[in-house]
């Protein structure tokens, strides 16, 4: 405990002081990288999932290009592609 209540505090008080002072700062140094950490995972996160929405749309459009096609193809008598 750092000094009594009225009591002027000691060089050793202060030390101890500015020591838990530095603890306090780098825990919170730490804790700011780490919640930047946890944004920039949560960013790539977002891009991915975007991207994965942007392949499947992609896949979906090309699927019914091709189920077109061979509606196209089997028009003259076979039996069409329907969707699932």
């Amino acid at each position: 405990m750092v000094g009594a209540v009225g009591a002027n505090p000691t060089q050793a008080e202060y030390a101890t002081v500015v020591t838990l002072l530095n603890d306090l700062k780098a825990k919170y140094n730490d804790s700011v990288a780490l919640s930047n950490d946890i944004k920039a995972k949560y960013n790539a996160a977002v891009t991915l999932i975007n991207e994965l929405r942007t392949d499947y749309s992609a896949a979906v459009t090309l699927i019914n290009e091709m189920r077109t096609k061979l509606n196209a193809m089997g028009s003259a008598g076979a039996a069409s592609v329907q969707k699932a």
